[in-house]
């Protein structure tokens, strides 16, 4: 199975970031702030750093997309990744 670490992912809407988020927390990521609250929920993208497990975001379409982070979909995150 394929790893999350250093990915990114594209957030369609504030209920959607909650899934994410709580799925990720459930997994171990947390904000750079050691913070496992859902947060940031208006914010378009989200990475997963494989660097101590830290998630960080952005509003910022253009460096989402140059950003060399491998883009997955919330499907990909539920479904096909690696997640235990």
């Amino acid at each position: 199975m394929k790893s999350i670490d250093d990915t990114k992912i594209r957030i369609n809407g504030p209920e959607q970031s909650k899934i994410i988020q709580e799925i990720l927390f459930d997994l171990g990521w947390d904000w750079t702030s050691k913070d496992r609250r859902v947060k940031y929920t208006d914010e378009p993208f989200i990475f997963i750093n494989s660097h101590r497990k830290k998630l960080g975001y952005t509003t910022d379409k253009k460096y989402f997309m140059r950003h060399v982070f491998k883009e997955i979909r919330i499907e990909d995150l539920i479904g096909n990744y690696e997640i235990y």
